[in-house]
């Protein structure tokens, strides 16, 4: 997958989970791309991701499923842009 879809993937599915967890941060994903992410806004945007993977993310054992492993992803992704 070329890294242009990758990432609208990802921005994709980050707007979906942003959206429903704390929608006041849907201006930020929609403006990635368009230059950097100031580091408050990063912090919030890490802060819903770990708190999407800890609720849905991980099974009894506090392992990441397979969404977690693409929250996981999410996260990692959100830290580099």
């Amino acid at each position: 997958m070329k890294t242009n879809q990758r990432d609208a993937n990802r921005r994709r599915l980050l707007r979906g989970i942003v959206e429903r967890r704390k929608p006041e941060l849907l201006q930020t994903v929609d403006s990635m791309g368009g230059g950097p992410v100031g580091d408050a806004s990063r912090e919030d945007l890490l802060d819903v991701l770990v708190e999407e993977l800890t609720d849905a993310g991980l099974d009894s054992s506090d392992e990441p499923t397979g969404y977690g492993l693409v929250v996981e992803d999410l996260i990692d992704w959100v830290r580099t842009v």
